[in-house]
């Protein structure tokens, strides 16, 4: 099997320049639901993709970055990534 990952470093690179001219000071702090920790740790959640729904034909993995609670491991509700049916 074989991870997706096309296209990173691209939306990284938007990302940057988006966010040029933002001062730290004008955005809103995230904390944990949970505990209130303000500090995250990066996970990764990962979705079986079948060979007819991946460009390659061949069965996979698509690797979804999350952030978890560096305290308690929580992960937000706003941090979990929505279903079709949730939008």
């Amino acid at each position: 099997m074989e991870s997706l990952t096309g296209g990173n470093q691209d939306m990284k690179q938007q990302l940057a320049r988006n966010l040029q001219g933002l001062k730290l000071k004008d955005l809103d702090p995230v904390e944990c639901e949970k505990c209130g920790c303000p500090t995250f740790v990066q996970v990764t959640l990962l979705r079986r993709i079948s060979p007819v729904m991946n460009p390659t034909g061949k069965a996979g993995f698509l690797p979804i970055p999350l952030y978890q609670c560096s305290s308690c491991g929580h992960i937000n509700d706003e941090l979990m990534p929505r279903t079709d049916d949730e939008q």
